[in-house]
C-alpha cells in the first residue's frame, strides 16, 4: 500500500533591503546573508560580531572615531591547502 505523505514547510523569513538580503533560518540555526550573487551562512554569534565589527567600520570611515577592539577577539583564520 501506498502512502501519501505530506511534508511541513516553514517558510524562512527574509529581510531585504536595496541590496542584501538575510534569510532568518529555522530552529535558531543562524542567517543566510546575501549581497549580490554571494551568500554566505553565518550562526548567531558570527552574525552578532559581524554586525557590531560592521558598525564600527562604519564609525571609522565616516567620522574617523576609533572604537577598542574586543576583549575576545575570534581566533585567526587558518588556510587550508
Amino acid at each position: 500500500m501506498k502512502m501519501k505523505t505530506k511534508m511541513k514547510t516553514k517558510k524562512v523569513a527574509s529581510i531585504v533591503g536595496r541590496t542584501v538580503q538575510v534569510d532568518i533560518c529555522p530552529h535558531d540555526a543562524g542567517f543566510v546573508l546575501s549581497v549580490g550573487p554571494v551568500s554566505i551562512w553565518l550562526p548567531p554569534n558570527a552574525a552578532r560580531d559581524v554586525v557590531a565589527t560592521l558598525g564600527r567600520a562604519l564609525l571609522v570611515e565616516t567620522l574617523g572615531v576609533r572604537q577598542p577592539t574586543p576583549a575576545a577577539a575570534p581566533p585567526p583564520r587558518v588556510a587550508s591547502n
